[in-house]
């Protein structure tokens, strides 16, 4: 009893709704068992269809109904948020562009200086120690010509033909290098893009040396259709199937 009341109230129309839900789902429970094997069995199932065919433009009507005022309320929100959004969006991108402007000369000018510091210490080093090496070489040029002028011509000889030992010249402390100061509250990130310059030398490259690749290749299905139509079959492409499907539909005749 209870499951025939639930069976009343499943298939009872309360609504327009559910009258096309009512009428759509038993035109789908017939359609699934019709079968044509003879001419009176296909002028059935055509006329059924004709049938399925305004029902489905039924539903589609009644759905547009339904779908035309809620696109129109979604259409205002989207607008009310493209309203308020979109200027904040632009004048963010603007204080961001000038932002990593300042940061990018700020990050040059202190390579710079961090370069200068760099070659000014290695210059000192070099310095001193050319110092120190001419130092060293007058200080044994100085005895060996006092040895040689006191008689000791041997010993004069192995002073010049030793080598110079050099004084370790000092280093001074490494000096900090400047850094570019960060941002308060934000983090600087690097995004990597990609945009395609050249599509036929992008395609030559994938099929010649690297076709694992093809996934970055996409076609446009509607376009393929749309040339398909327009060739009626009489275009080949490499790689492209170009077929028919058949439909059948409502001749407009009552």
């Amino acid at each position: 009893m209870l499951a025939t009341s639930l069976e009343i109230v499943r298939t009872t129309p309360v609504n327009e709704e559910d009258e096309i839900r009512a009428e759509a789902s038993g035109i789908v429970e017939v359609a699934r068992s019709m079968k044509v094997t003879c001419a009176a069995e296909s002028d059935a199932a055509a006329s059924f269809l004709v049938e399925m065919k305004g029902t489905i433009a039924k539903g589609r009507a009644f759905f547009k109904k339904l779908k035309d005022p809620a696109k129109a309320a979604w259409d205002a929100v989207l607008k009310g948020e493209h309203e308020v959004v979109d200027p904040l969006v632009s004048a963010a991108q603007i204080i961001e562009a000038t932002l990593l402007k300042w940061r990018r000369d700020e990050q040059a000018r202190i390579d710079q200086a961090n370069e200068i510091t760099r070659k000014a210490e290695q210059k000192r080093l070099e310095d001193a120690q050319a110092a120190e090496r001419k130092r060293a070489e007058d200080e044994r040029i100085a005895k060996a010509i006092n040895l040689e002028e006191t008689g000791h011509a041997d010993q004069a000889k192995a002073v010049l033909d030793a080598p110079i030992v050099l004084a370790p010249v000092a280093v001074r402390p490494v000096a900090v290098p400047l850094e570019l100061p960060k941002a308060e509250g934000l983090v600087a990130k690097v995004r990597h893009t990609a945009e395609v310059k050249d599509p036929l030398a992008v395609i030559k490259f994938i099929a010649n040396e690297r076709p694992e690749l093809i996934h970055l290749v996409t076609f446009s299905q509607a376009s393929l259709n749309s040339l398909a139509t327009a060739m009626k079959g009489a275009m080949s492409i490499p790689g492209i199937e170009f077929g028919t499907v058949e439909s059948l539909a409502k001749s407009g005749k009552a």
